[in-house]
């Protein structure tokens, strides 16, 4: 297959950044306690009018934006990607059966996109603007759908590097078949009179 290299990098590129940008939503989340305890001296003035309580709320909030702009944009790359996919996929006939693995990652990606993000951006508005200390339903909501898209999330990737794998081994298994073969030959010309 020509695209064979081609497509496994693709792959890791896909399954390679959904892993860092979950990693990195995460972070973003303890990067408020961070800020609120190591800012600038700058940021002082401001945090001392806020009060503590309303800058962490304000803090949180625009961590989750910025978390659900960075997941838009990247759910919108990973159509580019996956339809790029099951095309290079189609394209070959040895690997045709296997487009619809992208096409099931693209759909996965599609339900996220137009269900759970807007969804989370949503509850962010809500949520952010909760003292940590208060019993919050909106709270626990945030975190099942969030544990919903970080679940799905895995389950692409999960798909991706199934894929991968699958298309190494059977490179794999091409190249040895060759070397069998032209060792074969080889054998057959040297026993040859």
């Amino acid at each position: 297959m020509r695209y064979r290299r081609v497509i496994c990098f693709l792959l890791g590129i896909w399954v390679g950044v959904s892993a860092m940008l979950a990693l990195a939503s995460y972070q973003n989340f303890n990067t408020v306690e961070t800020v609120l305890k190591e800012h600038p001296d700058q940021a002082s003035r401001i945090f001392k009018a806020l009060g503590p309580s309303d800058a962490r709320m304000l803090l949180r909030y625009t961590a989750g934006r910025e978390h659900i702009g960075t997941f838009e944009t990247w759910e919108d790359i990973q159509f580019v990607i996956g339809l790029l996919l099951m095309a290079m996929l189609f394209l070959e006939a040895p690997t045709r059966m296997l487009s619809p693995v992208p096409l099931g990652m693209i759909l996965i990606v599609t339900f996220m996109h137009f269900k759970i993000t807007p969804e989370l951006g949503w509850l962010n508005h809500i949520y952010a603007f909760v003292s940590s200390t208060a019993e919050s339903q909106t709270r626990g909501q945030f975190w099942r759908l969030h544990a919903v898209y970080t679940t799905l999330d895995v389950l692409k990737d999960v798909l991706g590097l199934g894929l991968v794998v699958f298309l190494c081994s059977q490179q794999s298994t091409r190249q040895v078949r060759r070397s069998r073969r032209r060792n074969t030959d080889r054998l057959e010309e040297t026993v040859r009179p």
